[in-house]
């Protein structure tokens, strides 16, 4: 094969500044599930008869945490994936259907 000696394969890829909102916006998606996860685990945990030390809860509350908190996961679990594709999409020079589905 013929190469060539002014070839660089590094200018290929454009390098784009790091951005920081997807970031920190990915971060905080992330606490928004351990949050939810914790919700839930409160509300099985008064479900079954062991109430949290801090309060009583009901059962029609301990219903409202626990789906509150199952809700709240999911969307914190999509809000992620939505910020991670963004901040790979923006990052990466190639076609859309060459990247990894």
């Amino acid at each position: 094969m013929k190469r060539n000696k002014g070839f660089d394969p590094r200018r290929l890829r454009s390098h784009t500044p790091v951005r920081w909102r997807w970031r920190l916006a990915a971060g905080l998606t992330s606490s928004l599930c351990g949050i939810a996860l914790l919700l839930a685990m409160i509300g099985i945990a008064s479900l079954l008869g062991q109430p949290a030390s801090l309060a009583q809860v009901s059962h029609g509350a301990a219903l409202a945490l626990l789906g509150t908190g199952i809700s709240l996961f999911w969307l914190g679990i999509w809000a992620r994936r939505r910020c991670r594709a963004r901040q790979h999409r923006r990052s990466l020079s190639m076609a859309s259907h060459l990247l990894k589905k």
